[in-house]
């Protein structure tokens, strides 16, 4: 995927600007520069964006660079409910990244299981997961009585 999209940011950067240096001026050449930062910001917003999570005695953890930067905490005392589940991005959520929808807000990444994190207050808060075990054990050690 990076490749394909390095590819055509390449194509759509070339021939746009071929056919604009046939017309002198500086217009071009900041278009350009322009049009080459926007495509580079979207790169490292689909690329190289982390979402991080950690589970410990005080609760779940997580951040998701660059739109949550500091660790954010879900207290154990503020969850109800805990659940691992199917997830589909693009229907419940309509897409991936950091999500706000009718099913509850989130870090939904490229997977199709997720946590789903039932709040006392407030609406649910879903992550997906990769290592959906890994997360169910790792959940068990610290506050196994609210995982379902």
């Amino acid at each position: 995927m990076k490749v394909l999209y390095i590819f055509a940011s390449l194509f759509a950067l070339v021939i746009p600007g071929l056919k604009m240096f046939e017309t002198s001026g500086n217009q071009v050449i900041f278009f350009m520069i322009g049009f080459f930062f926007f495509l580079l910001g979207v790169y490292l917003l689909v690329f190289e964006s982390k979402a991080q999570v950690r589970i410990d005695t005080q609760g779940i953890h997580y951040k998701y660079w660059p739109i949550v930067w500091h660790w954010k905490l879900i207290s154990w005392r503020d969850i109800e409910n805990l659940e691992i589940k199917n997830v589909n991005p693009l229907n419940d959520f309509g897409g991936w990244g950091y999500r706000f929808g009718r099913k509850g807000n989130g870090i939904i990444m490229g997977s199709d299981k997720a946590l789903y994190i039932t709040r006392k207050m407030g609406k649910p808060f879903i992550i997906t997961t990769a290592r959906p075990e890994t997360m169910r054990i790792e959940i068990e050690n610290q506050h196994a009585e609210i995982l379902v």
